[in-house]
């Protein structure tokens, strides 16, 4: 005959729980380092496209060149954030939307605010320049440490 009552212990698989809670912490983690690329990159983007404004007219054309493929990874990054941090058809939409050369600014904003959201929600804090990742795999450590 088993008796409960309220008094006792609560019974719970705590292993599952910080497994569960290191699979969050490690998409934290992977978000936080896909929107971090993504902002150094449109950083550099923003100074590669100035340098090639203030370069003389006789070599600006070819100095544009250099500003396309910082452009195209530009794409690729938002690709791969907005794949994490949406669901997939508005990730879809969102690549689409990101190619367009102004609008890709608002898109990156759009999925850099969502990726903003995510890591806040983990518990983590975000600066201008993205989370700091060491924090954050400083907690996958622990709870893995936990886990043991």
């Amino acid at each position: 005959m088993e008796t409960n009552t309220i008094y006792d212990a609560p019974k719970a698989n705590l292993v599952d729980f910080n497994l569960q809670q290191t699979e969050g912490l490690e998409n934290v983690l992977h978000v936080a380092k896909q929107q971090k690329a993504l902002i150094y990159t449109f950083l550099v983007y923003f100074v590669a496209a100035v340098l090639v404004q203030a370069a003389p007219p006789e070599i600006r054309q070819v100095a544009s060149l250099i500003v396309i493929p910082i452009w195209i990874a530009i794409i690729i990054l938002n690709a791969r954030l907005c794949w994490k941090v949406y669901g997939k058809f508005f990730a879809v939409v969102m690549i689409i939307l990101g190619i367009v050369p102004i609008i890709n600014f608002l898109v990156v904003v759009a999925a850099s605010s969502r990726a903003n959201r995510l890591i806040k929600k983990a518990g983590f804090k975000v600066g201008f320049m993205g989370a700091n990742t060491t924090q954050i795999k400083q907690a996958i450590q622990q709870t893995q440490h936990a886990a043991l």
